[in-house]
């Protein structure tokens, strides 16, 4: 029988992982999204709010909040598929202060006082780790589909993606709808799993945790961050109160340091060619 304690260490394992697979998605064809994290918010609030002031189910209310998520990446994404990198991020991040301004201002949210006492989800670890199952057998087939191909290509450029015939656009807007699905996955189980939400959750904290696990698992490939996703979020989380209160700062000294001496992180694709190979 696990503890309260380690369960919801397991719990947002989980959620940190869906997290950062849905960061992971766009990046991998050359992307810096942060879309995820306010398609976090948006789900997070919607469930809460549909299951304790609406007494919807929770599935009916769990499908209803990731479909929102979904449709609010996929309608920005017609804008947000035009530009990328820098002007990409600065916009996602804006995104993100947006959603946290309107809901600090709706009073039916709960605004800065937070938003709980919503109905508790049954079975919360186990339907965590059956999404991670279904989103890795998914991204995995994904990855190695034409759509996998056409990331690839636009990672090494547009030009070149454009020259092999690559729909970029199109590819871009698929991407980050997905990634918002994802997102959207993720701000449910959050919600369920810490019970009260308030605006200032969904912020750059996310951003940091998710991206210092992509990078430190290897940003070329989906399956380092089902190793390093317990091991970077239980370092701080088994140490003393007084070190793991330095999260952050450990975090941010870990991304400085992998982008300067080992931006490729530990498990790189040539990695996993080797690990296939050695068998024959």
């Amino acid at each position: 029988m696990l503890s309260l304690h380690m369960e919801g260490f397991l719990i947002t394992v989980g959620i940190l992982i869906i997290l950062g697979w849905s960061l992971y998605l766009p990046l991998r064809a050359g992307q810096m999204y942060n879309g995820p994290v306010f398609a976090m918010a948006i789900a997070g609030y919607f469930v809460a709010y549909t299951t304790r002031d609406l007494n919807w189910p929770i599935p009916l209310a769990f499908v209803m909040a990731v479909a929102a998520s979904t449709l609010a990446a996929y309608l920005l994404a017609f804008g947000l598929a035009k530009v990328t990198g820098f002007a990409n991020a600065v916009a996602t991040i804006a995104l993100i202060f947006i959603v946290q301004t309107i809901i600090r201002n709706l009073e039916f949210l709960g605004g800065t006082a937070g938003f709980g006492f919503f109905p508790e989800m049954p079975c919360l670890l186990p339907i965590t780790y059956a999404f991670v199952v279904i989103i890795m057998v998914l991204l995995h087939r994904l990855s190695n589909s034409r759509i996998g191909r056409a990331m690839e290509a636009m990672d090494f450029g547009e030009d070149l993606s454009a020259s092999m015939g690559i729909n970029t656009r199109a590819t871009s807007m698929l991407l980050q709808t997905i990634s918002g699905g994802l997102g959207g996955i993720a701000g449910v189980l959050y919600a369920f799993n810490i019970g009260t939400l308030f605006p200032e959750i969904f912020s750059f904290n996310f951003l940091l945790y998710g991206f210092t696990i992509i990078l430190v698992g290897g940003r070329s490939t989906m399956w380092g961050l089902l190793l390093f996703a317990p091991i970077l979020w239980g370092i701080p989380e088994f140490l003393l109160a007084s070190i793991g209160q330095w999260r952050n700062v450990m975090y941010g000294a870990i991304i400085i340091t992998l982008l300067v001496l080992w931006p490729q992180g530990a498990i790189t694709k040539d990695i996993l060619r080797r690990l296939r190979r050695e068998p024959g």
